[in-house]
């Protein structure tokens, strides 16, 4: 199946009539509040009345839930690539106005072969893209790092971060899908810096945390406890 092609079809199904770029906010934010809430940790109240919040804009709301499955099915059959940059971008939703133009997953992929160390030192390393985007640059690295017969999952460590509320979120689906230890923090990179370690973050008030699934596995746990111990210790 071509999920692309399918995807575009629903999506133009469902947003007929309506503001394009609306429809496609509602069901990034449904997705990521639906990943959110799966966690055993956090304010699942606010996640799930912010979920509701945007299900009640949609008569059919199986519908989103179906764009949903076949973003789960494209990134389970095809990882490496930017499956909801993509799309994004072919429904022309980037605002260039705005920066929006977003890397080609064969460049980021590219770069990422470019830059991702063949070794992992010691046990673990993290990697931040601070404009993330929809998530490219991550995607890429996971999957180059993949190639390198490096197990991302637990042994490297995302970090993404992006002004634009949407995109974050977009990227936080893409990378939750794919596995990937870490956190998408919404906020400006500029003004709303990240404080403590890149295990244990520190945002500002104003910014927004959110931890994919893998965060939480217990080797990422274990190397938190680890690294605040130390602290203590010194």
């Amino acid at each position: 199946m071509n999920y692309q092609k399918e995807f575009i079809k629903k999506f133009n199904e469902i947003s007929a009539g309506y503001n394009s770029y609306t429809i496609w906010s509602d069901f990034i934010i449904m997705s990521a509040c639906s990943i959110r809430n799966a966690l055993p940790v956090g304010d699942k109240e606010k996640y799930e009345e912010e979920y509701l919040t945007h299900v009640k804009h949609f008569e059919h709301p199986e519908k989103i839930a179906e764009l949903f499955g076949l973003t789960v099915l494209a990134i389970e059959e095809n990882p490496d690539q930017d499956f909801l940059g993509n799309i994004f971008t072919r429904l022309k939703l980037n605002d260039s106005k705005l920066g929006q133009t977003f890397t080609p997953y064969h460049i980021s992929k590219l770069m990422a072969k470019m830059n991702c160390i063949k070794q992992v030192e010691e046990s673990w390393i993290s990697i931040c893209d601070p404009c993330v985007g929809a998530g490219s640059m991550l995607i890429a690295a996971a999957n180059v790092y993949k190639e390198m017969g490096i197990n991302y999952q637990t042994s490297v460590f995302f970090v993404g971060q992006d002004i634009n509320r949407i995109l974050a979120l977009t990227a936080y689906v893409q990378l939750s899908l794919l596995g990937c230890a870490g956190y998408v923090i919404v906020g400006n990179s500029l003004t709303n810096s990240i404080n403590g370690s890149v295990l244990s973050p520190v945002i500002d008030t104003e910014a927004e945390i959110w931890y994919t699934p893998m965060y939480f596995r217990n080797v990422w746990q274990y190397r938190r406890l680890y690294s605040q111990t130390l602290k203590e210790e010194l």
